[in-house]
């Protein structure tokens, strides 16, 4: 989600000033609710000083009638994050097809992508950090809308989700009478969570479920820095593109890459397994079978300082990756991959 350091809010028409500086207070609380799901930063002293003047974390703002849209800069956010302890979520998240049904005088009536509900729908969504996608609604998907269920009908549910190129299924179901009321169940690699959340207006069930969804997922997703084991991950089939997006990928793990040939790559993370399964997965990666002949395989990659000094700029310059700064020594590597991902 390449926007998720990027928060628009309104900014009342009083004094401009005054106005701008409670919108950056509320922006920076917004942008600490999607990467970590604290909502209250009472408990966090420097958090809060940072909510009075976020000034130092932002790298930019603009104005659109009364919505002030701020962006903030990613690195200094996690750190400020970090300080204080806390566990974050990156911007790596997965798309939720989202399958809205409401109920009218003839019957449930699934949004398409194209409605003007469905674009405000997508802005709370967006609000609460969650990026979400809404199928076309022909013919055949309305009627589908009254009989599917995601137990028994998994097989049709894995066949939309690669349709629409999402990650997850999210059926949300509302009821205008006699309260306001949205069910949802989400479909999440096979397996099926559900909650409810009710509301005074029906305007006003979009927020409450996606925050009630993203409380969710910012806890299944995120990561307390130095917690877990230290490992080597490697990565297969890497182009310039999937090296960055690997990279973007582990930043908060604070990882370090210390190995890249060719199309291979290998990172060290202090983390827990699992974790790393789940943010792998979201990008449609497969884990590989880690087998010793693999991980001994690669060559070391070093620093070009670290080289002996015995060494002659020529074998150097003909040793070395270009654009890298770093030099491939003839040593293989005899450690021992703990995971291995492909595309």
């Amino acid at each position: 989600m390449p926007s998720i350091y990027q928060v628009s809010v309104e900014q009342l028409a009083n004094d401009e000033n005054q106005a701008r500086e409670k919108a950056l207070s509320r922006a920076f609380s917004i942008v600490v609710w999607r990467l970590t799901g604290v909502s209250n930063l009472e408990d966090y002293p420097q958090l809060k000083q940072h909510s009075a003047d976020p000034q130092d974390l932002v790298t930019g703002y603009n104005h659109r009638d009364t919505t002030l849209t701020v962006r903030f800069d990613a690195a200094s956010v996690l750190n400020a994050l970090q300080q204080q302890g806390l566990a974050t979520w990156g911007a790596q998240r997965p798309v939720l097809l989202l399958w809205w049904t409401q109920r009218d005088t003839h019957g449930q009536q699934l949004f398409s992508d194209g409605q003007l509900k469905a674009q405000s729908i997508a802005k709370h969504a967006e609000h609460n950090g969650l990026p979400v996608r809404f199928p076309m609604a022909d013919l055949q998907e309305q009627m589908l809308t009254d009989r599917l269920q995601l137990t028994q009908d998994a097989e049709q549910v894995e066949q939309l989700i690669q349709r629409y190129a999402a990650d997850v299924f999210l059926r949300v179901v509302v009821e205008q009478e006699p309260q306001p009321t949205a069910l949802w169940q989400l479909y999440e690699q096979g397996k099926v969570r559900q909650g409810k959340v009710e509301a005074s207006k029906v305007d006003d069930l979009p927020d409450a479920v996606f925050f009630q969804l993203a409380n969710y997922f910012v806890h299944k997703y995120a990561v307390l820095p130095g917690q877990g084991e230290v490992l080597k991950v490697q990565v297969n089939d890497l182009t310039m593109q999937r090296l960055a997006t690997v990279e973007n990928l582990l930043q908060v793990y604070n990882a370090k890459l210390v190995r890249l040939v060719g199309q291979q790559g290998v990172w060290q993370v202090k983390a827990l397994p699992e974790q790393l399964r789940s943010l792998f997965a979201l990008q449609h990666m497969r884990e590989l079978p880690v087998s010793e002949s693999e991980s001994s395989a690669l060559p070391v990659v070093v620093e070009s300082e670290q080289l002996s000094e015995s060494a002659t700029e020529s074998e150097s310059a003909s040793n070395s990756e270009v654009g890298t700064g770093k030099t491939e020594s003839s040593k293989s590597v005899q450690d021992k991959v703990d995971l291995l991902f492909g595309w």
